[in-house]
This record gives C-alpha cells, structure tokens and sequence, in this order.
C-alpha cells in the first residue's frame, strides 16, 4: 500500500513538472512572438521612414537643378558648348607652342560641365590651360573653386598662395619658388573657371599671356 501511494505521488509530481514546462514553453514562444511582431512593425518604420528621406532627398536635389539652370536675373542658362570653349585657347603661351586642345561634355545626377583643356611643352616647360562651364552650378558650393568665397595671404620661405583679383575677375594666385610652379585660377561671369598651371614658367610672364586670352567673350 505505502509503495502504491509513492508510486502515486511520484506519477503526481512528474505530471505537475511537465505541465509547468509546457506552460513555461507557451509563455516564452508568447516572448518570443512579441519580440517578433515589434522589430517586424520597426523595421517596417524605419523602411518607411528612409524612403520618406529619400523622396525628400531627390525633391532638394530637383529644386537646386532648377535653381541653378538660372543665373541671378532668374534666365535660363545654358551649357557652352565645348567646342566654344577651344577655341578660346591661344596657340602659344609664354613662348611654348600648344601641344594638344581637348575637350567634353560630362555630368551626373543631372549637373553637366563642359570642359576644354590645353597643353603646352618644350622640355622641362610646360603649361596647362582648363576651362570648365557649369552653367550656374555653383562650383563653390562644389569645392570646384572654394577659394571664391575665402580670403587667403600666406608666404612662406618657399613662395606664397593668395586670392586676389585677376582682370577684374576675382582669382586665387600660387607660387613656388623651389619648384618653379605657377598657379593661377579666377571666376569669369560666376560662371567659367579658368585654371592655369605652370612649370619653369615666371608667374608674370604667365599672367601677361593669360591676360591676352579672349575670355571675355564668355556670357
């Protein structure tokens, strides 16, 4: 009788012990669902909220297209045609004939700049010439020409960097003097940059030749 009733209480308590697991198991897959159902409904948020931010993002970049295909009076403005651009350049620069004169028209994201480029050697002289049109897009705001909207005075032992102005047109300058490299930028109509830049070349003969380009038949 005795050995029946331990029998009894020990099938009691295995049963008890197995129905508290199935309940601890219910209640952690309960866990375990709801765990689930809230990084299911966060990222569904988060997925909702990046496409908001990006539909924010191509209507930013939609209004500066639009803003910067005008120039300050609110026209329309055009890219210059590289091929314009070319034939700005001179057949001969402090003495060195012109060894090459390219050109195109790239972009991306809907911006485009037409750019001309030159070359000039004759031995260890040698001068290149760019010209880039971004049609009012902004090249400070680019890092194209920051030097637009700074003022730098620096020299040092081996030369000096400035802004300053250039035929009217505001310019950065550099020099130096242990390499004999020039280099001259400057804004033409806030629009066209004309970089220049030279080696073995004396800054003021490079400028005089510059100065004679016909830029000004830039619009």
């Amino acid at each position: 009788m005795k050995t029946k009733i331990l029998k009894f209480i020990f099938l009691l308590t295995i049963s008890f012990s197995i129905f508290s697991c199935m309940d601890n198991r219910t209640e952690t897959e309960k866990k375990v669902d709801e765990i689930e159902d809230a990084i299911d409904k966060g990222a569904d948020n988060l997925k909702d909220g990046i496409e908001e931010g990006v539909e924010g993002i191509k209507d930013a970049i939609g209004e500066i297209k639009k803003s910067l295909k005008k120039d300050k009076d609110g026209k329309k403005v055009e890219l210059t045609n590289f091929r314009e651009l070319k034939k700005l350049m001179p057949d001969e620069i402090a003495g060195i004939e012109q060894s090459s004169n390219t050109g195109e028209t790239s972009g991306a994201f809907g911006f485009k700049v037409s750019t001309a480029k030159a070359k000039y050697e004759d031995g260890d002289q040698w001068v290149e010439i760019e010209i880039v049109d971004g049609a009012g897009i902004g090249f400070a705001m680019l890092g194209m020409a920051a030097w637009t909207a700074t003022e730098i005075d620096r020299e040092t032992d081996d030369g000096y960097e400035k802004t300053t102005t250039f035929e009217g047109y505001k310019a950065y300058e550099k020099w130096n003097e242990k390499r004999q490299k020039a280099e001259l930028a400057f804004l033409v109509n806030d629009r066209y940059i004309i970089s220049v830049n030279a080696r073995n070349v004396p800054m003021k003969k490079l400028k005089r030749d510059i100065g004679r380009m016909k830029f000004r038949k830039l619009k």
